[in-house]
């Protein structure tokens, strides 16, 4: 029994070595999928999938032990959907990637999740995401953020991120950077640091030589 539920565990734990890619799925396959393996999941990988979060309306049981959650290139998701997903993430959830999305992530305040351990955060290629709602992103995420990825979003700044200043304490890799100098600021890249208490985080900001981030500013 033990090594059935190891090898089950392993089986549903798709993480990027294995390079699978779900198939589209229909109707309520996903449902079905979490509510048989929800005690089980590690990772979950929902890559180019026509997923909508729809599928998870009425589950009330979480991922307990779920890690990792991949929503890439879900073209279908909607903000609702996105907030379905992560209000059934455990205590023991660790990663979360979003990249290629349509959601601006600003139905997410008010929600009772806490990621208290979430301790990596990538966003990238999230176009619609603006200031609101990457902030309604970081009210979710503990005091153990270690790295954190915003890249070719509409993230500006703009001051709104003040009020994160110091939160997260152990971050310690930061990557900001953009392939459209309109949309990355340097304020932006300014704001984002300060979120960690330690002024020598290790930051690869590629829209910006190093001689724009002076220690005064820093």
């Amino acid at each position: 029994m033990l090594i059935m539920g190891y090898v089950f565990r392993r089986f549903f734990s798709f993480r990027k070595k294995s390079k699978f890619i779900w198939p589209t799925f229909l109707g309520n396959g996903i449902k079905q999928l979490i509510l048989s393996s929800h005690r089980l999941l590690l990772s979950l990988n929902l890559s180019n999938t026509g997923i909508t979060g729809e599928e998870l309306v009425g589950f009330r049981e979480p991922l307990i032990n779920l890690e990792e959650l991949t929503l890439k290139s879900c073209l279908r998701l909607t903000d609702t959907g996105l907030r379905r997903f992560l209000t059934v993430c455990g205590e023991r959830f660790k990663r979360l990637h979003l990249e290629a999305l349509s959601i601006s992530a600003n139905k997410l305040a008010g929600t009772d999740t806490q990621f208290s351990g979430l301790e990596s955060l990538v966003l990238k290629e999230c176009h619609n995401l603006q200031d609101e709602g990457f902030c309604q992103i970081l009210d979710l995420c503990g005091g153990q953020l270690k790295s954190l990825q915003v890249e070719n979003c509409a993230v500006t700044g703009g001051g709104q991120l003040a009020r994160f200043a110091n939160t997260f304490p152990y971050l310690n890799h930061l990557i900001s950077r953009s392939d459209n100098q309109r949309i990355l600021t340097k304020d932006l890249t300014l704001e984002l640091i300060k979120l960690s208490k330690d002024r020598h985080t290790l930051i690869d900001c590629a829209t910006y030589s190093n001689n724009l981030l002076s220690d005064e500013q820093l």
